[in-house]
């Protein structure tokens, strides 16, 4: 799904950035997930990172426009989209989830993903 301005900035608002952070999981390779908060992930786990300090600063106009600037290589994941774990950074609490049919993974906070079978 690509950002649109005004949607982004609205749905990013009604979010309850106070509870981020949540304590981060452990998410196997290869692991089937389900997205439990809708929320970006970008391509490079750096921009994703920047994101997400943005986000939990409550800087929501900083982090419309860094995921409008970052174009295609940042996505919404909507609750209950089903993905496939890839990789992780432990160090940012991150794991790269790729969307079923997709060729790219994602990175998006692990602490918002459940394991399914």
């Amino acid at each position: 799904m690509k950002f649109g301005t005004a949607f982004l900035a609205a749905f990013l608002a009604s979010l309850p950035w106070q509870v981020l952070p949540v304590a981060a999981q452990e998410i196997p390779f290869g692991s089937n997930v389900v997205v439990a908060l809708p929320l970006s992930g970008c391509t490079d786990v750096n921009v994703m990172h920047r994101l997400s300090e943005l986000l939990i600063m409550n800087d929501v106009e900083a982090a419309v426009a860094l995921a409008r600037r970052e174009g295609d290589r940042c996505r919404l994941f909507e609750a209950g989209m089903k993905a496939q774990a890839e990789r992780s950074v432990r160090r940012h609490s991150l794991v790269c989830i790729r969307p079923r049919g997709e060729p790219d993974c994602f990175w998006y906070p692990s602490n918002y993903l459940r394991t399914v079978q």
